[in-house]
């Protein structure tokens, strides 16, 4: 999310830096949770947004209310603090509050957990559970399949596939 600003930080102190190539958290979140970004017939495009601008910023340069209207997959960094509002936007711009949404805190590491609601009511639901940075918010019907996909998964481990 602040890779950039981070080198650009370090290059001005003088330090030198190496930027080394991972998995960005989003799709970090994605495959440890099941949630396919992209599926045939239910999302044909993935967005990433940031949910937290530079905060000497007098207003948002996201058009929360055009991706509202897009069907696409929904990835927000860093959204947390502004999660209401961000749900709100998208609602106003079309999105469906019954539509499926998660937030996954902590992404592929031992704490990770991960809350799974609709745009209507994710903000309120994860603020009670406690969810809180670093989260990332993913928005769209590939929630729904992610949740099919983990129960299939929890049986399998759990031997209810055994012998098949």
């Amino acid at each position: 999310g602040r890779g950039g600003e981070e080198a650009e930080a370090l290059a001005a102190a003088g330090i030198p830096c190496e930027v080394v190539p991972g998995v960005t958290a989003a799709l970090a979140a994605a495959a440890t949770t099941f949630t396919p970004l992209t599926q045939r017939g239910v999302a044909s495009s993935v967005v990433f947004l940031t949910g937290h601008e530079d905060p000497a910023k007098p207003e948002t340069s996201i058009d929360w209310e055009s991706y509202g209207r897009l069907g696409a997959t929904l990835c927000i960094y860093m959204g947390m603090k502004n999660l209401e509002t961000i749900l709100r936007r998208l609602q106003a711009g079309g999105l469906s509050p019954q539509t499926p949404a998660a937030v996954i805190q902590n992404a592929s590491t031992p704490a990770q957990r991960r809350l799974v609601s609709t745009a209507g009511k994710l903000a309120l639901e994860s603020e009670h559970a406690g969810f809180g940075a670093p989260a990332i918010v993913v928005i769209g019907e590939v929630v729904r399949i992610a949740e099919h996909l983990n129960h299939l998964t929890a049986a399998a481990r759990e031997g209810a596939f055994a012998g098949a």
